[in-house]
Formats: structure tokens, C-alpha cells, sequence
């Protein structure tokens, strides 16, 4: 079995969500020409100063396309067939996944560790790139050289950027991820900070007390839309999430720049192109499987074929009431949805490198769906 040896980006479908929250489809040009924040046409005009202060900087990197990343290697097994370590990416399904995994745990006999980003609390769990947050490196290997039974399937769930264990003299696990349409996912994530879960957790992670809000309490019912055309640094300046989960734990992955905002510190766009660099480095060579929110199905499906050990069974689990009760629960509480301008500023904007990872996984995972005869769903 190869990894795929060309870069094959020709349309990506994706869904566009109203404000009524109807959805419909459109299509993602995976070939667009990338353009600078400054270059876009305005969703309405907001003062010169303010889109000077939020614009990246005209002489950013681009998102680029490099060949010799995509070089086809062998991956007939996984690398390590009796760990698996799903890094998971927040509003990106993990928590739907952690539902399944219990299931699979018992029928497929594997210990489930389905660890909180903090692993010790209480810790600022939020900060994440030190300690035993997100970014937890020695903290992370002497947990799992504790919970990991010696001679059983071991399935590590944990929000947490990619680490190489190998580093500090551990083996290193297999490699899976799932991630969403950067758009939708800043959606999701937008609302679920003002908002929280629907009816899951503590009443402290539900309704407006939400205790992640960093913003002014007139701003709470602002939705997406008018976050654009305000130009507020909260849109304008997001934090790269799929960049730095796939991009690791190292300095090097750091994007932050020196300018302050109204929600901390701004993006130095050229640490974002090259953590972006390093991102699919590791997409391509160090990840077993990535599977596609919009694609779940099918994603269990290629799961499945890929670790049978861990995943025979798993779409029929995700298709239980147990499961479907729970996905109901843990949804974010008010969703707004928003307008196709905005989807188009974020794609080439704010999110344009985390478009172009995902576009890049999106292309390896229908290869790998056609390579294992998996009908994606329509």
C-alpha cells in the first residue's frame, strides 16, 4: 500500500451553512489562487485603520504545494499495531469518536484512555503548550508508560498537538486523526464559546456563563457574520488549530506574533506558512489514517479496513441510539450558521492555510477510499 505520490487538489465539495441554518453545497476550488487579507473584497466597508491593524502582511508565504513531501512510502501495517493515538482536534467529531471507542473497547477487547488536555488538574488546561496541557511532551510519554497495559490493544483519545515519542525513547503510536472544514469547525467553535453544550457536563459548560468567553458580554450574541464585517480580531485573527495540532509540539510550531489584540496575541503569518510546512510533513508521513467529518461514514468505513483490531464494528456503534442520544447531548447549544461571503473571506483569509491542510487530507482520503473500494457518502 502507498501513500499517495501526487497532490491531486481538484474540487472538494463542502457545506455552507445559512443563517437560518439551512445548508446547501457549494463547491471548494482546492487550486485557488491564495490572497492576502488586504486583497479581499469587503463584506461591508469598516474603517481604513482597523483592516490595516488585522490584515496579514502582503509579503506572507503562500500555501504551497511541495512534491517532495508526497514522495509514496510503504504503510502496509500500521506502524504500531497494538497503540493507537487519536490526537483529537476540538469541534471536529472527537467527542462522537470517544462515544464509539467506548463501544469498540469492549467488543473488540482494546484499553480505552480517553485522557482530559490537562492531565493533571487542576491546570490551565487552555494554555497548552507547556506542562501537561495540549502541548504536553514528557508529561504525556510518562502517562502513557503508566496507563498502557503490557500485553493488550491500548487507544489513546486526548486533545493534544502531535508529539514524536520516539524523542524521549518510547515507541511511537500509531497516528489517526479526524478533522472538519476549517470553516464550519470556527463556527462551532465561535458559538460553543459563548454557548457550550447543549445539555452535557456541568451547568458551568452550558448557556452564556461559558468559561472560555474572552470577549465583552454585549458581544455574546454576535453572530459569525457580523464578527466579519466588524473586522473583530476574534475573526480576523483565529488560532490555527489544525496547523499547530498537525505541526507538533516544538518551538518551531509557535505562530504567535508580538502585536496584542482584544484576544491576546496576534499571528505572525510567516511563522503560520512555515508551521503550516511542517503540518503536512506530518500529514503525509506520520499519520496512518485522517479521516473527514463530512465524510464519517466513510471515514469509519477506511478505519475499519485500516485497524480492524480497533474499528470492526464501528459504524454500526455510531448509528446506535446510545450514540446518537449522546452526539445530541454534546452538541453546542445556539448555532447561527453563517453567509456564503463569509465562508469565501475565511477560506481565503484567516483560514487559508488551515484550507489548504485540509484540502491536502481531503485529497488523500478519497484516494484512500478508492483504493479500498469505500463509496463515500453524497
Amino acid at each position: 500500500m502507498k501513500l499517495f505520490s501526487a497532490y491531486v487538489l481538484s474540487m472538494a465539495s463542502s457545506t455552507l451553512t445559512s443563517q437560518s441554518g439551512t445548508q446547501n453545497t457549494a463547491e471548494m476550488s482546492a487550486g485557488r489562487r491564495w490572497v492576502t487579507m488586504n486583497e479581499l473584497p469587503r463584506v461591508t466597508p469598516p474603517a481604513p485603520a482597523a483592516a490595516a491593524s488585522t490584515a496579514a502582511p502582503t509579503n506572507a508565504p503562500e500555501p504551497t504545494s511541495d512534491e517532495a513531501l508526497l514522495a509514496p512510502r510503504d504503510v502496509a501495517q500500521p506502524p504500531n499495531p497494538t497503540f493507537v493515538f487519536h490526537n483529537k482536534l476540538p469541534k471536529s467529531g472527537s467527542t462522537t469518536m470517544k462515544y464509539i471507542a467506548d463501544q469498540m473497547a469492549i467488543k473488540n477487547n482494546f484499553k480505552m484512555d480517553y485522557v482530559p488536555p490537562c492531565l493533571h488538574p487542576p491546570c490551565n488546561a487552555k494554555s497548552g503548550d507547556m506542562g501537561d496541557g495540549i502541548g504536553a511532551k514528557e508529561a504525556l510519554v510518562n502517562h502513557v508508560k503508566e496507563a498502557r497495559p503490557v500485553n493488550d490493544k491500548y487507544f489513546l483519545l486526548k486533545h493534544q498537538y502531535y508529539l514524536n515519542f520516539t524523542n524521549y525513547e518510547t515507541e511511537q503510536p500509531t497516528m489517526i486523526n479526524v478533522v472538519r472544514d476549517p470553516v464550519s469547525r470556527f463556527s462551532s467553535m465561535y458559538y460553543f464559546n459563548r454557548y457550550g453544550f447543549a445539555s452535557m457536563g456541568s451547568q458551568a459548560r452550558q448557556g452564556v456563563a461559558r468559561h472560555v468567553w474572552k470577549g465583552k458580554e454585549e458581544d455574546i450574541d454576535q453572530t459569525l457574520d457580523e464578527c466579519i464585517i466588524k473586522q473583530s480580531d476574534e475573526c480576523l485573527e483565529p488560532i490555527q488549530v489544525m496547523v499547530r495540532y498537525f505541526c507538533g509540539t516544538g518551538d518551531e510550531c509557535g505562530m504567535k506574533g508580538a502585536g496584542q489584540g482584544a484576544f491576546g496575541a496576534k499571528n505572525d503569518w510567516n511563522k503560520v506558512a512555515r508551521a503550516a510546512e511542517l503540518a503536512k510533513h506530518n500529514i503525509i508521513n506520520n499519520y496512518y489514517a485522517i479521516g473527514i467529518v463530512e465524510q464519517f461514514d466513510a471515514s469509519l468505513d477506511l478505519f475499519e479496513k485500516l485497524l480492524p483490531d480497533f474499528f470492526t464494528g464501528a459504524k454500526a456503534a455510531y448509528h446506535s441510539e446510545e450514540v446518537m442520544a449522546k452526539r445530541s447531548s454534546s452538541s453546542t447549544a445556539v448555532k447561527h450558521g453563517f453567509n456564503n461571503e463569509t465562508r469565501a473571506y475565511m477560506e481565503a483569509g484567516p483560514l487559508r492555510y488551515e484550507m489548504d491542510l485540509y484540502n491536502l487530507i481531503v485529497s488523500i482520503f478519497k484516494q484512500r477510499l478508492a483504493q479500498y473500494g469505500i463509496v463515500a457518502e453524497e
